[in-house]
């Protein structure tokens, strides 16, 4: 391997580094902000005031960590691929250059053996913040007989975040191998 190439194999794993760093960051920050805003609003329904005080914009607050955790699901996710983009990148242009099958070679391997990608604590975090939040809203919603068109607010975050979730999961799945190929491509072309 040139120095050059050397040097771009250390940015790239500088920038994954640096992407890495970023999601932990973003998933600390968001969950703590939607745990406490989550909080916040059930000990205020719940504990201080009576079923006959609550008011439909109380109940719609349980909602409110949910603008919070699916943007930034959002953002874990784009950042998830950006990872894959450049995981795919090393194996094209640097792992299958010699007969040494690096980490990202090796990972790819191992993750066709193991299951564990279901149980990744992001997903599951941010699912805990919405089941709770729609479980409580849809509680209330349904325990003080408002309109069933409530009900269908109280069940959309879910199916967006079910959305999420299957892109989460298909990025390790799908999209990696999509990378793969597409860098695949552009290796031959830059070749002629």
């Amino acid at each position: 391997m040139d120095d050059i190439a050397k040097e771009e194999y250390k940015q790239i794993f500088t920038m994954t580094s640096q992407l890495e760093q970023r999601m932990l960051q973003i998933f600390g920050l968001s969950l703590a902000v939607s745990v406490s805003i989550f909080s916040a609003i059930a000990v205020k329904i719940v504990m201080g005031s009576n079923e006959s005080d609550l008011k439909i914009l109380d109940i719609y607050l349980l909602l409110a960590p949910m603008l919070i955790s699916i943007p930034a699901f959002s953002l874990l996710l784009a950042h998830r691929l950006d990872l894959a983009r450049a995981a795919a990148y090393q194996k094209v242009f640097y792992e299958s250059k010699s007969d040494y099958a690096g980490w990202v070679t090796r990972l790819n391997e191992y993750r066709k053996h193991s299951q564990s990608e279901g149980h990744d604590p992001m997903p599951l975090a941010y699912w805990s913040v919405s089941l709770l939040s729609s479980g409580m809203f849809l509680f209330f919603m349904i325990s003080l007989s408002f309109s069933i068109a409530h009900l269908v607010v109280g069940i959309i975050p879910l199916l967006i975040m079910a959305k999420l979730q299957y892109s989460w999961s298909s990025v390790v799945k799908q999209e990696r191998e999509k990378c793969v190929a597409i860098w695949e491509k552009v290796k031959q072309e830059h070749n002629k």
